[in-house]
């Protein structure tokens, strides 16, 4: 497909595979489960932010509640990690020291995303009706998130005139981990694009996603194999990934990757390799590793942290391509790809479609009332009958 020709919408695989590939739906191929319906100009958000002596974090919070269409149903919890005399992310209010998924509340819907990011106007309700668009209740928008320089005082830029997003689809071996590559690119999408990689600088689903697919606390200083697990994880519970259509939050790569000076946890600033904090991280491999069946793996109880039983691993290799037990890649799933089903209309997991609601109201059936009002008159012909004896004075 030429540049020319892509007017209607398409997806960048590769120059071995097609190039430009126009993205199409199968009539004929399994639907998920619809989404829940809720009231969207009032449903509640909640947005988690890993902050590592991070000096944007302040405007990030900032900037999420001024370019809210609706602020009031915005909550944000912050995990602060500094350093002595570093700026605190959120000097107006006293800082949670707590793991950002713990604060979590009854908010129906949850973003999570870095601490240095720009949003677009009115971008709470803009996620919502991209996430509804993808038609699918366990749908989860993620990406490598676009450059900041495509937000201009909160407006989308159409960038190469065809609407152009990042679309996470490829990967590399890193440390014998999967890790996410450089996100290609997707042209002029009508809605949210299924796709086979989740990052954790954008994910934005219901809230039951991250109450049913919590991150796994036992595997500090891990950073290459973090997201590719978590992938594996949500698309075993019934989950599912899609490329948002635009760009309503963005990344301010000049002033964090593209700035010397900036801290990282995986660079200035951050832990010094030593050999207590390369035994724990060699444990949190074996760890991974284990999860996903991986060669030098440990097989061990993951409890809350494991692979789900909506679908299975083998599933999973062949849905992204990945061959795990060998670590090579054997297919580019880049371009179309179809819904894996699972009966998500008989789950039993998520207490569908809100696990925090109120449960619904309890009827007794028609005998058991007829019984206890038929045990009720009795009674209350026994006290009748007592009450009318003769009352012996003494």
């Amino acid at each position: 497909m030429s540049y020319d020709q892509q007017r209607s919408a398409c997806v960048w695989v590769g120059p071995r595979d097609g190039r430009w590939i126009k993205v199409v739906d199968d009539p004929a191929a399994p639907a998920p489960c619809a989404p829940y319906q809720v009231d969207r100009s009032a449903a509640t958000i909640f947005v988690a932010i890993a902050s590592f002596r991070d000096a944007l974090c302040t405007t990030t919070v900032r900037e999420l509640f001024r370019r809210a269409k609706n602020a009031s149903r915005i909550r944000v919890g912050v995990v602060q990690q500094n350093a002595a005399g570093d700026p605190d992310c959120w000097p107006e209010t006293d800082k949670a020291r707590a793991q950002d998924a713990d604060m979590l509340g009854d908010e129906e819907f949850c973003l999570r995303t870095d601490s240095h990011m720009a949003f677009a106007q009115d971008w709470d309700a803009k996620i919502i009706d991209q996430w509804y668009a993808a038609e699918n209740e366990f749908a989860i928008l993620s990406t490598y998130v676009a450059d900041a320089t495509q937000l201009r005082n909160g407006t989308e830029v159409n960038v190469n005139g065809k609407w152009e997003v990042p679309h996470l689809c490829s990967i590399q071996w890193q440390g014998n981990h999967v890790r996410n590559m450089q996100a290609k690119a997707a042209r002029l999408l009508e809605k949210p694009k299924l796709t086979t990689l989740w990052a954790a600088g954008l994910s934005f689903s219901r809230c039951h996603a991250e109450r049913t697919v919590p991150y796994d606390p036992h595997t500090p200083y891990i950073f290459w194999g973090e997201e590719f697990s978590r992938t594996a994880r949500f698309f075993t519970h019934g989950y599912d990934v899609y490329t948002p259509p635009r760009t309503v939050v963005a990344h301010d790569y000049k002033h964090t990757q593209g700035d010397p000076e900036h801290y990282k946890w995986n660079g200035r600033g951050g832990p010094r390799m030593n050999s207590t904090i390369r035994k724990i991280r060699d444990a949190s491999d074996r760890r991974i590793w284990g999860l996903l069946g991986m060669p030098g793996g440990k097989p061990q109880n993951f409890g809350d942290y494991g692979l789900g039983t909506k679908r299975t691993l083998d599933q999973f290799v062949q849905f992204t391509g990945i061959q795990l037990k060998n670590r090579t890649v054997f297919a580019n799933r880049c371009g179309n790809v179809d819904w894996v089903p699972w009966d998500c209309h008989r789950d039993d997991q998520q207490n569908y479609p809100n696990p925090r609601e109120e449960p619904p109201p309890f009827f007794l059936p028609l005998a058991a009332v007829l019984f206890l009002l038929v045990c009720l008159l009795r009674r209350l012909r026994r006290v009748s009958k007592k009450s009318i004896l003769p009352t012996k004075v003494i």
